[in-house]
């Protein structure tokens, strides 16, 4: 009888056994079949995550991007590792912190060391190409590996022919490229200031705005050399212009979208929408800019992707993450191994809610070094270079602002103080001392980091002038 009861217990834990690895299995063929063959990574520039519709802003106009999310996964607390544009497209395209690719502002080029995406993608035999505006991306090298290049002309003679001058190329090269497996970059400067749409909203129209702050740089220029002033009127003008430029982005989204569907591999494709930085719309009056600082409206950014056989729609996902996660990410779900140096980790184990990374916990930011110090009155630190930087975690966050004789300290609460308006520093002792390990150590490897900083060519000196990233 005990003979029996043994082997009829073992015959259980056999089938449990079986049925574990059958579900495992399958979970795991699920995870792997129709792999997308097919890579689009849009990169919208200056959008914060908090003005589009499927982050909860309610002034928004962004239904194609919102449409969008409700079939892929959102990322809620996704962070930029700086708000500048050269750096910040060099850690999504490398998986690299900007101390270790070695960009830490717009005036430097991307080493040759580096290995990009698309270069990894390439040599998997994916034809690649790169659709930007007016940010020299292809001088700085940060580019390299893509197939062919293509720079956008902007025309406002209409909304229609400025989408057309926006997305022409990109949709006739996917179309061109339908029967291959692509990559596809495709780069919108248009948040970025100047704030100047083609079409105003009917928002923007009824503010019946008379005052000098029109979107353009001539006012804000005296405004960030503190000889002029701000009013609510003005702000809630140029904010409204800004969601102008991202609604604008929105429509081109959506016909790129419909476009794919059209040629029927919507559904062999992986889509990523993401920023490479926000932009302060005066909080902490800092006004209808980026890089200076690191508070939330400035290193939050939107992080929405869709790819064949997404294991739920609409999934919002409230783990903290970050931008240089996106390569590790394209390469899992495509089933490419790469070996080479990477900062990011892969998130499809949290699409696919399987755990919370413990890798993603830890979100550093640092910030420009070339823009106004009146602004910000930090001081030169070797080999942090008078950045400020950032740790986020666990939902708290510490920034820490070099100065002479001593550095200053914010720590806020995200979670009770998304607007970062109330330093706990004194606070919260402990705490603050933990991130304060954390963050310095990380600074450390900044200063240990061999990136060679190399030279800047003089026609995109030339291009940076013209877009205020370099002040004479």
């Amino acid at each position: 009888m005990k003979l029996i009861k043994v082997i009829f217990g073992i015959l259980i834990i056999l089938m449990i056994s079986l049925c574990v690895f059958h579900f495992l299995f399958n979970q795991h063929k699920k995870e792997t079949s129709n792999r997308p063959d097919k890579v689009l990574l849009i990169i919208v520039d200056t959008l914060r995550a908090d003005h589009l519709g499927c982050y909860g802003y309610q002034g928004a106009d962004t239904k194609n991007i919102d449409n969008f999310a409700k079939s892929g996964a959102s990322f809620s607390q996704a962070i930029s590792p700086i708000p500048e544009t050269g750096p910040a497209v060099s850690s999504i395209l490398t998986s690299l912190y900007p101390y270790n690719h070695g960009v830490r502002e717009n005036t430097t080029p991307l080493p040759r060391k580096n290995r990009t995406l698309a270069e990894i993608l390439k040599k998997k035999g994916f034809q690649t190409a790169a659709f930007t505006d007016t940010f020299p991306f292809r001088i700085l090298r940060i580019l390299q590996g893509f197939d062919s290049f293509h720079k956008r002309v902007p025309v406002r003679s209409s909304e229609k022919e400025a989408v057309k001058a926006a997305i022409g190329e990109p949709l006739a090269w996917l179309k061109k490229n339908k029967n291959k497996k692509t990559f596809a970059l495709i780069h919108f400067y248009d948040p970025h200031m100047p704030y100047t749409p083609v079409t105003l909203s009917q928002r923007t129209q009824s503010i019946n705005y008379q005052g000098s702050y029109t979107g353009k740089f001539g006012p804000l220029l005296l405004l960030w050399g503190k000889k002029s002033t701000i009013n609510k009127k003005d702000i809630a003008y140029m904010t409204s212009l800004y969601d102008d430029e991202v609604k604008f982005v929105d429509r081109c989204v959506g016909i790129i979208l419909d476009e794919l569907k059209k040629l029927g591999y919507y559904n062999k494709t992986l889509v990523i929408i993401t920023a490479d930085h926000g932009e302060s719309l005066g909080e902490h009056d800092y006004y209808f800019n980026h890089g200076d600082f690191l508070y939330e409206d400035q290193i939050r950014v939107p992080l929405i992707m869709r790819f064949p056989n997404m294991p739920e729609k609409g999934k919002i996902i409230n783990a903290q993450v970050r931008t240089i996660d996106i390569m590790p990410t394209i390469l899992h779900i495509l089933d490419i191994d790469y070996k080479g140096p990477q900062d990011g980790v892969s998130l499809l184990p949290l699409i696919w809610g399987k755990k919370r990374l413990l890798a993603t916990r830890h979100a550093y930011s640092e910030s420009d070094s070339i823009h106004f110090r009146n602004l910000n009155n930090r001081g030169f630190i070797e080999g942090n270079k008078g950045k400020h930087v950032s740790l986020r975690k666990d939902g708290m966050k510490l920034i820490y602002v070099p100065q002479r004789p001593e550095g200053e300290f914010e720590l806020y609460d995200l979670a009770k103080d998304a607007l970062e308006l109330s330093n706990l520093i004194e606070e919260k002792p402990e705490i603050a001392k933990e991130m304060k390990k954390a963050l310095f150590e990380w600074m450390v490897k900044q200063m240990k980091s061999k990136s060679k900083k190399e030279k800047l060519d003089e026609e995109a000196r030339k291009i940076l002038e013209s877009l205020h990233y370099i002040h004479k």
